[in-house]
């Protein structure tokens, strides 16, 4: 396993229950840091958001994989910057 990754791409959504994007993303960036506290974080430059629905539970960070398929990770934590298009959010371990 990874001590310490970045994954980087352009153009994600985030996804409530499953199938309703309540996001549109342009340039982001998940990392994971190094154990003991690993934890996955993502910054991500906002397209498109409804406030509301993005902060609600069951949030998922989707992403296309290269090679086909999609990254999903479910959103842990998630602040929305008024002042600047970008959100960050604590995300759980990748989906399998």
């Amino acid at each position: 396993m990874f001590r310490s990754i970045a994954i980087r791409g352009d153009g994600a959504t985030l996804l409530l229950g499953g199938f309703r994007p309540v996001a549109e993303l342009g340039a982001w960036q998940i990392a994971r840091t190094e154990p003991p506290d690993a934890k996955w974080t993502l910054e991500a430059k906002i397209h498109r958001v409804d406030r509301f629905s993005a902060r609600q539970r069951g949030v998922v960070f989707s992403a296309p994989r290269f090679g086909g398929g999609r990254w999903f990770w479910p959103i842990k934590e998630i602040s929305i910057h008024e002042t600047a298009p970008t959100l960050v959010a604590v995300l759980h371990p990748p989906e399998q």
